[in-house]
C-alpha cells in the first residue's frame, strides 16, 4: 500500500494533464459564453417570430443554449477524459511494476 502512496507520476503526464485541465478551462469558459449568447439571441428570435409566451419562449432559447454548449465543449471534455484515463494507465502500470505483479 505504501508504494500507491508514495508513488511520484511522470512529469509527462502531469504536463498532460494540466494541459488538458487549462483547454478545458478555457473551452468551458468560451462555451459558456456562447451558450448564454444563443440562448439570448434565440429568445428574442422566438419572440419576434412565434406566438410563444413567456415561458415556453424562455424554455426553449434556454435548451437551444444549452446545446451550442454542449457541443462547443464537447471535444475538449473528451480530450481531457481521454488524458486522464492514459494518466491513470501509465501510473497503474508502474505501481503494478513496484508491486510485482
Amino acid at each position: 500500500m505504501s508504494a500507491e502512496k508514495d508513488f511520484q507520476y511522470d512529469i509527462h503526464d502531469v504536463q498532460n494533464i494540466k494541459t488538458a485541465f487549462l483547454d478545458l478551462q478555457q473551452e468551458e469558459s468560451t462555451g459558456f459564453k456562447f451558450g448564454l449568447g444563443t440562448a439570448v439571441l434565440s429568445y428574442f428570435v422566438l419572440r419576434r417570430f412565434t406566438y410563444l409566451r413567456t415561458g415556453p419562449r424562455f424554455v426553449g432559447s434556454m435548451i437551444f443554449g444549452s446545446q451550442v454548449y454542449g457541443f462547443y465543449t464537447h471535444r475538449s471534455r473528451a480530450y481531457y477524459d481521454y488524458v486522464a484515463q492514459q494518466v491513470n494507465l501509465h501510473a497503474s502500470e508502474a505501481i503494478n511494476q513496484c508491486l510485482g505483479h
